[in-house]
């Protein structure tokens, strides 16, 4: 106590040491972290693509519905969604929000699972070798 006292300045200095200290090992265990969560998204798209999980299927159905309307009423003048659910307004209007929900949500997965898909082709060092 009488050294903190007396010399102000080295309590100050000891302090940020042990801050630097400390800051140090969150950057250290936060890369931790993220090289953890990296190999655990390798994981799970070693091979080719990551396997397909059912929101995925969901989105795609929903888009393809999207698509088989939009085509129909493109090329007949014939809403498809409407001719099954146009008594019920707010279903039809709730499936136009999903088929858009599923189209935002292909939209946003496609590329990352175009960028896994190249990753998983390139050849290996033994496969260019030869």
């Amino acid at each position: 106590m009488d050294d903190d006292i007396r010399n102000p300045g080295r309590r100050m200095e000891e302090d940020a040491r042990n801050a630097g200290r400390r800051i140090e090992g969150e950057v250290r265990n936060a890369g931790r972290r993220v090289e953890h969560g990296l190999e655990r998204t390798r994981e799970r798209a070693s091979g080719a693509v990551r396997s397909l999980f059912a929101i995925d299927v969901i989105a795609m159905v929903l888009v393809i519905i999207g698509a088989v309307t939009l085509g129909l009423i493109g090329l007949f003048q014939w809403n498809l969604l409407h001719a099954i659910f146009g008594a019920v307004p707010w279903l039809e209007r709730l499936i136009y929000v999903a088929i858009g929900a599923g189209g935002v949500y292909t939209a946003i997965v496609t590329p990352v699972l175009v960028r896994l898909h190249r990753t998983s082709r390139q050849p290996t060092v033994t496969q260019q070798s030869l």
